[in-house]
């Protein structure tokens, strides 16, 4: 028996030209800021790779993703952090029989920190719980728009049933007191005092003296106020910290009424516009 002979081509074997071009077109077609990983998994599918060739470059691309947004989390976070924000204990706490001391208001803290988180694609979400032994637990947690969440911060506290309230008052009251703690925390934020230690209710204006220029800004903030919700914190956004802090520490009520005004005006134009 005659060995067998090896037949060489003269040229090598063509390959389905047509097939590649209509590859190499598809490809041509997507847009070249895509991330490697993208591109890799694309050009393996047009390709015609096999299940387990995809899977795996859609692992490394999800990896690669999550990498990402763990930056743009942390740079968001930075970036938050290097804004001006000043939270005044304004509110004074006098429990019969018990502590008498100031605190930061949840309603301050949101009005003063959520606009500047949200500049950067942040936001914050409160996940309530009521534990087996009865007390309500709170957790906080710093959301970027990316979908890259912070660690919680959680804490948890007894109802809080001083001044005879309610069952459901009292867990109302620890909640919103976790949510204030857990908030700041989370935010990496501490409230600043406005008072020595033996200070009552009316100290606070004494304590931060009137600026000069508040006058004329509280006749801004009528003007703004009477126009609705969207103008009043636009004004808000362009105040002077200083004018800022005197008003939430010494002229909280005269705020209150121009929020109130404003939400007014917001309601009966929305009413008007339907």
């Amino acid at each position: 028996m005659q060995p067998a002979t090896l037949i060489m081509p003269d040229e090598p074997v063509k390959r389905d030209r047509p097939q590649q071009e209509l590859v190499a077109a598809r490809l041509a077609q997507i847009p070249a800021n895509q991330p490697p990983t993208l591109l890799a998994y694309l050009h393996a599918a047009e390709s015609g790779a096999d299940l387990a060739r995809l899977e795996k470059l859609m692992d490394l691309h999800e990896r690669w993703e999550d990498r990402q947004a763990l930056k743009a989390f942390n740079q968001a976070m930075a970036d938050f952090r290097s804004e001006s924000m000043t939270i005044l204990k304004t509110k004074y706490v006098d429990i019969p029989g018990g502590a008498k001391f100031w605190q930061a208001e949840l309603g301050n803290i949101c009005d003063e920190v959520i606009p500047k988180m949200s500049k950067y694609g942040l936001y914050q979400k409160w996940i309530p719980r009521r534990l087996e032994n009865g007390e309500e637990e709170v957790s906080c947690v710093i959301v970027h728009a990316l979908g890259r969440e912070s660690e919680p911060t959680t804490i948890a506290a007894a109802p809080d049933k001083s001044g005879n309230k309610t069952d459901g008052d009292a867990r109302t009251a620890t909640r919103t007191r976790l949510q204030r703690y857990t908030f700041l925390m989370a935010c990496g934020l501490a409230p600043k005092g406005l008072e020595t230690a033996t200070s009552a209710p009316g100290a606070d204006a004494a304590v931060i003296e009137k600026p000069k220029d508040f006058d004329l800004w509280a006749e801004d903030a009528k003007a703004a106020a009477m126009k609705g919700t969207e103008d009043l914190m636009t004004l808000w956004k362009k105040t002077p910290e200083d004018l800022r802090t005197y008003v939430i520490a010494g002229k909280k009520s005269f705020w209150d009424d121009c929020k109130a005004v404003a939400g007014k005006a917001s309601r009966v134009a929305k009413a008007g516009a339907a």
